[in-house]
């Protein structure tokens, strides 16, 4: 699945699975994946306002 930075700089990640966008963040060596967001993308914008 494609990845992309949250912004530049900060060690998250959004995925886009179809209508839904799953923020993470893993270890370098991506042994662990800690989720922060799971929603559709409409949620995705008011959760990204409120933290970022």
């Amino acid at each position: 699945m494609p990845r992309r930075h949250l912004k530049q700089g900060l060690p998250f990640f959004v995925m886009e699975v179809g209508q839904y966008r799953v923020l993470y963040k893993h270890s370098p060596n991506d042994v662990v994946i800690e989720l922060f967001f799971i929603g559709t993308h409409k949620d995705y914008e008011k959760f990204y306002r409120q933290f970022f």
